[in-house]
């Protein structure tokens, strides 16, 4: 058990493999915030865009297509997301 520990060691802090880990975790989060950033600022789009056409006949075009974009980002599960 205890050449484990030592090949274990060896790996990842004699070689400094363990920046790789970090490097890794790093890219993740500025992915997530990159994509929690692009998604609100399209969801608080469609948000508005389809409040400000309620009812108004020249903005309907607007209300049905984020009534699709709506109902397409619905419809996609969760785990594809």
């Amino acid at each position: 058990m205890n050449s484990w520990f030592a090949k274990l060691y060896d790996t990842f802090i004699v070689n400094n493999r363990y920046m790789l880990l970090v490097e890794g975790l790093k890219n993740t989060v500025i992915i997530t915030l990159g994509a929690l950033l692009l998604g609100v600022l399209i969801g608080s789009a469609v948000a508005i865009m389809k409040y400000l056409s309620e009812g108004n006949r020249k903005l309907a075009p607007i209300e049905w297509i984020c009534d699709i974009y709506v109902t397409v980002i619905r419809g996609v599960p969760v785990v594809v997301l």
